[in-house]
């Protein structure tokens, strides 16, 4: 958590999510390897003082493969697990799909009248150009923009622009 609010708050949405989902596969691999060497070292250990114990024969075959044969199921448990815990781990962050993250605000926006002509149309997979400065600035923030440089815009008909509209123009 303090990764993703501190080291990467500078990065877009997407990035610090990709970025927080390398952090975590490389530290879960770093314990599961650690965690099967263990497992490994003990099952040898074990294994050691199980020949060392009995007489070659049906008995120390059978006990051997048994200890094996757990070793083996623990280590597939753990690599289950650690998969397990991936997927779980990556169906905590949203869909950052543009018209997801977009249909995401307007489900949660408290001007029905917005939201009532505005899903509609989005449901069909179009969008609206009212619905353009709003988009720009989900885009901005889930995936960053390039910056350009611009020192002037000329616009004609300013009066039909929305403030919203005149604020993605300025940055």
């Amino acid at each position: 958590r303090g990764i993703f609010l501190t080291q990467l708050k500078v990065f877009p949405l997407n990035v610090r999510i990709e970025e927080a989902k390398k952090y975590v596969r490389k530290r879960l691999k770093t314990v599961t390897d650690a965690m099967k060497s263990s497992l490994e070292e003990m099952a040898a250990g074990r294994l050691d003082a199980l020949l060392a114990q009995l007489p070659d024969g049906e008995e120390r075959r059978v006990r051997a493969k048994k200890l094996l044969d757990s070793r083996d199921a623990r280590l597939t448990e753990i690599d289950e697990k650690a998969k397990a815990y991936l997927k779980d781990f990556a169906s905590l962050f949203p869909d950052l799909s543009l018209a997801g993250v977009y249909r995401d605000f307007l489900t949660r926006c408290e001007d029905d009248d917005v939201r009532e002509a505005t899903l509609p149309t989005l449901e069909k997979g179009w969008v609206q150009g009212e619905d353009l400065a709003a988009l720009c600035v989900i885009c901005r923030a889930v995936y960053g923009l390039p910056v350009n440089h611009v020192r002037h815009i000329v616009m004609d008909e300013c009066q039909d622009f929305s403030p919203a509209q005149l604020a993605v123009l300025r940055r």
